[in-house]
């Protein structure tokens, strides 16, 4: 959020709360949408064929989020 803030948007005084508000913020935006979005066409007999094969997940999101979501949408 620093490189967005001060570097991106080019605010240089910006305060640690500030900052801190807004990763929230952003936390919340994207989580929304990934409670909302569409599953990928064709996961179902995906998983299916290779339910024998474990599964990973290359993601940026924080991993409790992710595993929250993961888990609310039954994925």
């Amino acid at each position: 959020m620093t490189h967005l803030v001060r570097d991106i948007l080019d605010l240089e005084d910006v305060d640690r709360e500030l900052e801190r508000r807004l990763l929230h913020q952003y936390s919340q935006v994207v989580k929304a949408g990934l409670l909302k979005c569409e599953v990928a066409e064709g996961l179902e007999i995906l998983r299916e064929v290779t339910k024998n094969v474990p599964w990973f997940i290359a993601s940026g999101s924080e991993e409790s989020e992710l595993r929250e979501i993961l888990e609310l949408r039954e994925l």
